[in-house]
């Protein structure tokens, strides 16, 4: 089952992270974090405007893919010679990078490199040829 959990903004800004946790004995509940790590010890719930979603999925380092994200990969779905950076977004019930291609390859393939958010200028950037 895929954590439900978001990644909470104000504007540009990443303010911290939700997740609604099934204790035992107990209803569901959300649980708040300023950074990911801390979980709704002493911290109320965080003011937020928007939220991303998480994906369920973790890029080659073990980092959390949520949409909005900025992926770049070693290699695509046909050969090429170029790499790129990517947007993560969920599409028709699909995970896609631009809107475009289902993210089918493995994912130690993938890195994420910022978010769309914090870093635009990561989206404008070319396709660069692989060395």
């Amino acid at each position: 089952m895929k954590e439900i959990k978001f990644r909470l903004r104000n504007g540009n800004k990443i303010v911290g992270y939700c997740e609604w946790l099934i204790i035992e004995g107990e209803f569901g509940r959300w649980v708040y974090s300023p950074d990911n790590e801390l979980w709704n010890v002493g911290y109320p719930e965080i003011l937020h405007k928007e939220k991303d979603t998480f994906t369920g999925l973790k890029d080659k380092n073990g980092k959390e893919i949520y949409e909005g994200d900025i992926v770049r990969t070693s290699k695509h779905m046909t050969p090429t010679e170029y790499y790129s950076p990517e947007t993560v977004k969920w599409d028709d019930n699909a995970l896609r990078w631009n809107g475009l291609y289902p993210l089918l390859m493995p994912w130690s393939q993938h890195e994420i490199i910022g978010n769309i958010y914090e870093n635009p200028e990561l989206i404008k950037t070319k396709r660069k040829k692989r060395k």
